[in-house]
């Protein structure tokens, strides 16, 4: 039995755990929250969605080693008195190795009633795993999920990801789940259940990975916009491909469709960019990051080695994969950043799809959380007209415990606390500032420096 938690939590004071770099505005910390007891590992993943239908989004956040390995998922609504009052809710796991909220998902409505819904992975449940869908109300999320959807077989890693996409085109989101292994020598699969109010838990659609081609197919998941100007969604799919048994060990990552059929449909193929380097474990939605009129997409492969000019070879120094839509959609246009330094797994965190800073385009966060010892590094990467990774305008936020891995999740497109300025969220799961590995999750809000601050500057 779980211990209850207070619906209802006073921020606590802000303690010294990250520091930031400025110009012309500043980010400011509004809120941190500690794990309860020590190895909760909260701030492991991050979900956004407005589940209690009052306009604005609300934040979940993943503890996924919580009481022995079950796992729960700390909600914070939003509401004006943020954050002197943070009304918040627990969402406990169920069993014993579940690691629940490892896959979260909160930003589609897959039961038809107009509400978003929260998807939770928990891909070590043995017999066999399973995602737990928790739909929206007035009244928030529920404790207990209202649907629960299996895998078929033990070990499966049914719920490695999940996410929400209308696959077949009926209007209705759909809920996509990947299963990393799919017990069938580790080729992996995508599950498909069909959205809408006559969801239920029988599979519609199942697409299993290729002998000697695919080895973690759906590791991770990503609903975007209209990517290559065709009026239609797209979903990509990872296979970040960390045990090379059937393959070349690059990864690589799928750019499909969904189609009148109910049938997702690739229409390309995305290389890795190096051996092992788990090329698409980090992947998102960037909206029109460089304002050309299509959907722009991340990919991250942390694991890449570098070759960095002032310290040669980088291990691990990670990588980041801009792919601007178009149509055509060209891959080859990808423009790529290097992590800053070895060990740094830059891009294993990426979010974007949110204005931070209200100039009236989309920006982008990426974590790179073994920076500085563990310490951990987020990058702001701004949006505008033209833009590249080479010439936006950027900030970074260091985090300062060691080993805290500070950047392993990020989240864009909050206001919790309704001031018309969007939040993001940072999760460091092995901070230890409270007790050992507890792990933290932050609040962040972008601040335009005032005309004092900028004179002097």
């Amino acid at each position: 039995m779980l211990a209850s938690r207070p619906a209802v939590i006073v921020a606590v004071a802000l303690a010294s755990a990250t520091s930031a770099v400025s110009s012309p505005g500043h980010f400011e910390r509004l809120f941190r929250q500690t794990g309860a007891t020590e190895s909760d590992a909260l701030g492991s993943r991050i979900a956004v969605g407005d589940w209690n239908a009052d306009g604005h989004n609300d934040l979940a956040v993943a503890a996924t080693l919580a009481y022995s390995h079950v796992g729960l998922i700390y909600v914070i609504y939003a509401s004006a008195d943020f954050p002197d009052s943070v009304h918040m809710a627990i969402i406990p796991g169920r069993n014993r190795g579940d690691m629940v909220g490892f896959a979260l998902s909160g930003d589609g409505d897959v039961n038809g009633d107009g509400i978003d819904d929260l998807l939770i992975g928990a891909h070590l449940r043995p017999t066999p795993s399973d995602v737990q869908v928790h739909f929206g109300s007035q009244q928030g999320l529920s404790e207990t999920p209202s649907m629960v959807l299996y895998g078929d077989v033990e070990r499966d890693y049914f719920g490695y990801s999940v996410a929400a996409f209308d696959v077949n085109r009926d209007g209705w989101k759909d809920v996509v789940v990947g299963a990393d292994d799919d017990g069938t020598g580790l080729q992996g699969a995508v599950w498909t259940f069909f959205g809408g109010p006559e969801l239920d838990p029988v599979v519609d659609d199942l697409i299993i990975g290729y002998p000697r081609y695919t080895d973690n197919l759906g590791s991770n998941l990503a609903a975007m916009g209209d990517v290559t100007g065709d009026g239609f969604p797209n979903l990509v799919i990872g296979d970040h491909d960390i045990k090379p048994i059937h393959t070349n060990g690059y990864g690589r990552a799928f750019l499909t469709t969904g189609t009148d059929a109910g049938t997702l449909e690739n229409l390309d193929t995305l290389p890795g960019a190096q051996y092992q380097c788990q090329y698409s474990w980090g992947l998102a939605a960037l909206g029109d990051w460089d304002g050309d009129g299509f959907e722009d997409f991340a990919i991250g492969a942390p694991r890449y080695d570098a070759m960095l000019p002032d310290q040669g070879k980088a291990t691990a120094a990670g990588h980041l994969e801009i792919f601007h839509g178009g149509n055509p959609f060209i891959p080859e246009t990808a423009d790529t950043l290097n992590g800053p330094v070895k060990l740094a797994r830059f891009g294993e965190a990426v979010w974007g799809r949110a204005d931070v800073d209200k100039d009236g385009w989309t920006d982008m966060v990426v974590g790179a959380p073994g920076y500085n010892q563990s310490r951990g590094r987020v990058t702001i990467y701004f949006g505008g007209e033209g833009v590249t990774l080479a010439t936006a305008r950027s900030q970074t936020i260091d985090g300062t415990n060691p080993g805290s891995e500070w950047g392993v999740a990020v989240g864009l497109g909050l206001d919790l606390d309704l001031d018309g300025w969007q939040e993001f969220a940072i999760g460091a799961a092995y901070d230890s500032e409270e007790a050992y590995r507890t792990g933290a999750f932050e609040i962040w809000e972008w601040t335009p420096n005032t005309e004092a601050e900028v004179a002097e500057r």
